[in-house]
């Protein structure tokens, strides 16, 4: 099992543990996301799509963040994260749902400041960005982590605003097009 350290906030260098089946964002990674995106984090609501350890939501709520919503549809990622908040004392900040993306967008209501995406790889060309429209605020941000050269659409409504390319991943900060 390995574990990850938080790099910010109230819980920095606390760990995390990460289930075998998660390829969990570097610290490099979550280091030049956090700076990108620190000044709308605290109070901010946050959903961790494709969760596999909660590594960002955790970040997130380290840092400030109101409530995160955990969705993995992996049981040992959703009981590791469990296990994460508990040890962390985040209980009562986050939820922790076991769900396929496609199920929990379909079925929540629910509107989030910061969507946080790192798909597996098999998901990226299937990946509809649509599918997060009614669940943005108007302001919010969504953080898209994929492989480099991964090719991704973004549909008219949404526009990347700023793009980050580190190392062999790319990261897209995208909101709603105004």
């Amino acid at each position: 099992m390995l574990n990850l350290k938080i790099i910010g906030g109230r819980l920095k260098n606390r760990n995390i543990k990460v289930p075998e089946s998660a390829r969990p964002v570097t610290t490099r990674v979550k280091t030049t996301i956090f700076d990108i995106i620190s000044e709308i984090v605290e109070g901010a609501r946050v959903l961790d799509l494709f969760a596999g350890s909660g590594n960002l939501g955790i970040e997130a709520l380290s840092r400030g963040a109101e409530f995160a919503v955990f969705v993995d549809h992996n049981k040992e990622s959703t009981r590791l994260i469990k296990e994460n908040l508990k040890s962390l004392n985040l209980e009562e900040e986050g939820e922790v749902i076991l769900a396929d993306y496609k199920g929990y967008l379909k079925k929540s209501g629910d509107v989030f400041d910061i969507i946080f995406l790192d798909p597996p790889f098999n998901l990226i060309h299937d990946l509809n960005l649509k599918f997060l429209l009614g669940h943005i605020s108007e302001n919010g941000i969504i953080v898209l982590k994929v492989e480099d050269n991964s090719k991704i659409k973004v549909p008219e409504s949404l526009e990347v605003v700023r793009h980050k390319k580190i190392g062999i991943n790319e990261v897209y900060f995208i909101r709603k097009f105004n």
